[in-house]
């Protein structure tokens, strides 16, 4: 569930993600890697400044394969296709909320 907040109203909105019903393949692409529980760095090198990425860990049960691992007649996807579609998507939402920004009116005081 999604909220869109405008100046005087709040908008209840829902996202319903189409996918086949499977037992056998964990939908990476929907659940991604997370933080893990290990640091990625030890306190002294986070007290001298030193800056890292969380250790991340993957959400797929081990006897689960990725949507990934399988093929596209079992249901499965393109790591690769996957990555350059959500660059697109992403570069297209940036150009559209750069576009929203610009066209935004500075209030009369």
């Amino acid at each position: 569930r999604f909220y869109l907040v405008s100046s005087d109203t709040v908008a209840v909105t829902s996202i319903i993600c189409p996918r086949k019903s499977s037992q056998t393949i964990f939908q990476e692409d929907l659940y991604p890697a997370v933080p893990g529980p290990q640091p990625s760095m030890d306190i002294e090198a986070w007290q001298s400044g030193k800056n890292s990425r969380p250790s991340m860990i993957s959400m797929k049960p081990r006897d689960i394969k990725s949507v990934f691992e399988v093929s596209k007649e079992e249901g499965g996807k393109s790591r690769s296709e996957e990555i350059k579609r959500t660059k697109t998507r992403t570069a297209s939402k940036t150009e559209m909320d750069l576009k929203a920004m610009a066209s935004l009116q500075k209030p009369e005081i």
